[in-house]
């Protein structure tokens, strides 16, 4: 085959074709790897033909050693150029892949990072008011760490309700607490207030914390809102008089001021954001000495509303751990 070739091609005109082929290979190495490959073939074809020629033609010797460098110094050139282009791709695979994994851990970071607002959104919209749900995200608050703080607390519960437990199908008493709680909630929420504990037919919560606006404007707006809560309960419990064999329950509200401390308390399991203190003691306490369907105040809040909102004396009840009697006073209510 090659004797064949280089008979076709002539003597004369070898080194003009192996020029030729040269220069395909150029052109093969710009365009497709393929057509490189297959030129190259060719030269190698072309060499052998020379140096038959070569044999017997001893005049074209010089001029074919010289061809021969020229072509070997083109394959070391293009193979180092392979070489350099192979090294370059490997190297920018190497960096795509790099950035693709560093790309895949910051994505990773930021769902888990989502999910875990996203849980704790949840969580303080339990008792949170939605805007203060939307601050306390932006802030970046991780937990609250328990600190004290001056509070105004206020707390509800239906006196009788458990009368009505006996009388009343679980099913229908299950609709009537949720309907009940469902409507103290939303005013509380719409009044600023931060609800803290679901207990049966008890709810209870504060003003001041995490955000306050001064301990007498955060006596004031919990004491105008425990009026609102008291009218709602009543409207609530009225709308049960078709389920009931008797009287409905009296709905009866306790608000108090003082130092607590607020915070997160609780386990790794489980943690609630909740206050503890005097003034959660006393609410509770007034609950209990009360007359059902009141809303009444102790004397530290009165003292900070007295400006704005009248509030009645009602005698004095004495508290577990107190050495003097605590003053009460009626906001509202019968």
């Amino acid at each position: 085959w090659l004797t064949g070739w280089v008979a076709w091609v002539g003597k004369d005109h070898i080194e003009i074709a192996t020029v030729a082929v040269f220069w395909a290979m150029a052109a093969g190495l710009t365009f497709s790897p393929l057509i490189t490959a297959a030129s190259g073939a060719i030269v190698l074809a072309a060499q052998a033909g020379v140096l038959l020629l070569s044999q017997t033609d001893p005049g074209h010797i010089a001029a074919l050693l010289s061809l021969e460098g020229l072509l070997l110094a083109y394959f070391i050139v293009t193979a180092g150029g392979l070489s350099a282009a192979r090294k370059k791709m490997r190297a920018a695979r190497l960096r795509h892949e790099r950035e693709l994994r560093e790309a895949n851990l910051r994505l990773q970071q930021q769902v888990v990072e989502q999910a875990s607002a996203l849980d704790r959104s949840k969580m303080l919209s339990r008792y949170l008011p939605p805007d203060v749900v939307r601050t306390v995200l932006a802030e970046g608050t991780p937990r609250f760490s328990p600190k004290r703080m001056r509070l105004t607390v206020f707390r509800i519960e239906l006196c009788g309700f458990e009368r009505i437990v006996t009388v009343v199908p679980p099913e229908d008493l299950s609709a009537m607490l949720n309907g009940y709680l469902s409507a103290i909630v939303e005013v509380a929420f719409q009044h600023g207030a931060t609800v803290d504990l679901f207990m049966r037919d008890t709810v209870a919560g504060f003003f001041g914390a995490p955000h306050t606006s001064g301990a007498e404007t955060d006596a004031v707006r919990c004491a105008k809102m425990a009026k609102v809560l008291w009218t709602c309960a009543v409207d609530t419990c009225n709308r049960w008089r078709d389920l009931l064999e008797e009287p409905p329950p009296a709905p009866t509200v306790a608000v108090s001021s003082g130092h607590a401390m607020v915070g997160d308390f609780g386990s790794g399991n489980r943690m609630e954001y909740t206050a503890v203190g005097g003034p959660i003691d006393e609410a509770a306490a007034m609950l209990r000495h009360a007359s059902p369907g009141q809303v009444v105040c102790s004397h530290s809040t009165q003292i900070l509303i007295r400006d704005e909102l009248s509030a009645d004396p009602c005698g004095a009840i004495q508290i577990t751990g107190r050495t003097r009697p605590t003053s009460i006073y009626r906001l509202a209510g019968d």
